[in-house]
This record gives C-alpha cells, sequence and structure tokens, in this order.
C-alpha cells in the first residue's frame, strides 16, 4: 500500500498526468454537454495550456557513457 501510494504521489508531481487529467475531464464533458462543446473544450485547453505554464518539466537523465554507442 506505501509503494502504490509513492507511485500515486510521483505521478502527480508530473505534468503531464495532470494534463492528461485534464484532457479526459474535458473528453467526457464534450459527451455529456453537446450544447456547450465549444466553451468545454475552450476551457479545457485553457487549462492544459497553464499546467504547461505553471509546472516544471523535469529533465531527462543522461545516459551513462557506457550506454551511449560512438
Amino acid at each position: 500500500m506505501k509503494d502504490v501510494l509513492k507511485y500515486l504521489i510521483a505521478r502527480l508531481s508530473e505534468a503531464s498526468t495532470w494534463r492528461g487529467l485534464v484532457a479526459l475531464a474535458t473528453g467526457l464533458g464534450v459527451h455529456l454537454d453537446t450544447m456547450d462543446a465549444d466553451k468545454i473544450v475552450a476551457a479545457g485547453l485553457g487549462l492544459i495550456g497553464l499546467i504547461g505554464v505553471f509546472f516544471k518539466d523535469k529533465t531527462p537523465p543522461v545516459a551513462p557513457e557506457s550506454v551511449v554507442k560512438k
């Protein structure tokens, strides 16, 4: 249980997780109310953009010299 909680917390600290959740909620909202679909999509895209602005991207780890082919 403790490992699962650590995994979930690690995923929630990633911007891609939040963008995915907003995109999923936006997609579900479009299907719930087709009259306001354009407003729902615009709000979802706006939230995804804000997440991109305020969440810091993590730098990928650098491969060790022994792994990189020359």
